[in-house]
């Protein structure tokens, strides 16, 4: 037995529940729902409920747009545990330009309070240079983001 812990996964609600409250996420037709685009250096979140010591699945597909060096994006399920110290999963993922599933199993062995999902595509880095003196800057690319899921199966068993 499994619930769902995202509210509006599919964004059937437009970006209803996720944030922040000015992000333009310019939804596109995906599946049954839609896709949010996450332009490069971008982030969107959402609260969940506390987390008990449980075992967690995540699901979602994602593609980049255009070609790049390190084409990915990271959806991170968090909170605080009971000494007030944050514990993630972090999910990183590579990314083509088809739409790909990922799954991911996350295991929290005590309960947390405070919990977020968050999505995140890379932040451009600091230009750097060769042993030579040319200059190197790593490409990066937009990504689609749809369908979702985060459940909770019960007896710490997925």
């Amino acid at each position: 037995m499994s619930n769902e812990l995202i509210t509006n996964g599919y964004f059937k609600k437009g970006f209803s529940g996720w944030g922040p409250s000015d992000f333009d996420p310019k939804l596109e037709p995906h599946d049954t729902g839609n896709s949010v685009l996450l332009p490069v250096d971008a982030f969107i979140s959402q609260q969940l409920p506390d987390l008990s010591g449980q075992t967690l699945v995540l699901r979602f597909e994602a593609k980049a747009l255009e070609d790049a060096d390190f084409p990915y994006v990271t959806v991170s399920v968090g909170g605080l545990n009971a000494e007030g110290y944050m514990q993630v999963s972090p999910v990183m993922v590579a990314l083509t330009r088809e739409w790909q599933a990922f799954v991911a199993r996350l295991f929290f062995s005590k309960p947390l309070t405070q919990c977020f999902l968050n999505v995140a595509t890379p932040r451009p880095a600091v230009q750097g240079h060769t042993a030579e003196g040319s200059e190197v800057q790593a490409s990066l690319t937009p990504a689609r983001i749809g369908k979702l899921s985060l459940t909770a199966h019960a007896g710490g068993q997925a």
